[in-house]
């Protein structure tokens, strides 16, 4: 198995010249756990780095000591530790969602000139506008932070309710059915549910004029460490605007950003669908 180099983001503090050795190799030590395995035995690790194994050994000990890695007594192999974890919980709590996804909200309404909108579920079960970035200069669909939308509004509804647990769903849709909002709007509940497959399959939502007459939409969810949808991303414009080949574009770079976002919230996989988070307003 072939362990790829990290070659790392180089600074002016931090340049390829002077990296500290014995440093560089314990973190080349610490990413060889992308490869996928969570055990890793000495010689593994010194053949798949190509360190010596007495140094690697004592590269092992050392950051089993801080708790960076511990040893499973019963293998004599190593794994991530403790330290790792608490160090990412740290990051995690510094950074909110809203500051996380700002600069993708911003870099897509600036690539594409359609305004960009961060949507998380409610209690309530509808739809919170929780930040929005409207392109500067361009005829656009406007938007307010904090406004709400019906729970099966268009792509943003799509992706919350691609995944609810099936129980959650069904009691949802039977206590406040599909609204008809357009002509082209799902109201079948069959339909609808063969809609939502769909969506889990390809990792994002499309609405062509299902929620507003003359608006399209693409929407991707962003999830947590547990595959938990924490929230959506939307791109929104005018059918006019809004070609297949933007479209295209847009199914393709929408569920990208989102995966960024939810690698900055802890999450191994996506997409994922284990669940919507509620939040409370």
């Amino acid at each position: 198995m072939a362990a790829t180099k990290w070659q790392g983001p180089l600074t002016e503090t931090a340049t390829a010249a002077n990296l500290v050795p014995a440093v560089e190799r314990a973190i080349r030590i610490l990413l060889a756990f992308e490869s996928g395995d969570a055990e890793y035995g000495v010689s593994e690790l010194s053949r798949m780095l190509d360190l010596n194994k007495s140094t690697a050994y004592d590269i092992l000990n050392t950051l089993a000591h801080f708790g960076f890695l511990e040893r499973n007594e019963a293998t004599k192999k190593y794994r991530l530790g403790p330290t790792l974890l608490q160090l990412g919980h740290l990051v995690q709590a510094r950074a909110t969602l809203r500051e996380i996804s700002r600069p993708r909200l911003r870099a897509l309404a600036d690539e594409f000139g359609q305004t960009a909108i961060l949507g998380q579920f409610t209690v309530e079960n509808d739809i919170l506008t929780v930040d929005a970035v409207v392109p500067e200069g361009t005829l656009s669909i406007s938007t307010t932070v904090g406004r709400r939308l019906p729970h099966s509004a268009g792509a943003f509804g799509k992706i919350f309710h691609a995944a609810l647990p099936l129980e959650e769903l069904d009691a949802l849709l039977a206590r406040q059915g599909l609204r008809r909002f357009t002509e082209h709007t799902i109201v079948d509940v069959a339909a609808y549910k063969r809609e939502l497959v769909k969506v889990r399959t390809l990792g994002y939502a499309l609405d062509r004029e299902e929620y507003l007459e003359g608006v399209c939409a693409v929407a991707a969810p962003i999830v947590d460490r547990d595959g938990h949808v924490v929230a959506s991303l939307c791109v929104v414009g005018f059918s006019s605007q809004l070609n297949d080949e933007l479209l295209r574009r847009l199914t393709q770079a929408v569920p990208a950003a989102c995966q960024q976002i939810s690698v900055s919230l802890g999450a191994t996989r996506y997409p994922a669908w284990n669940g919507t988070v509620r939040v409370t307003v």
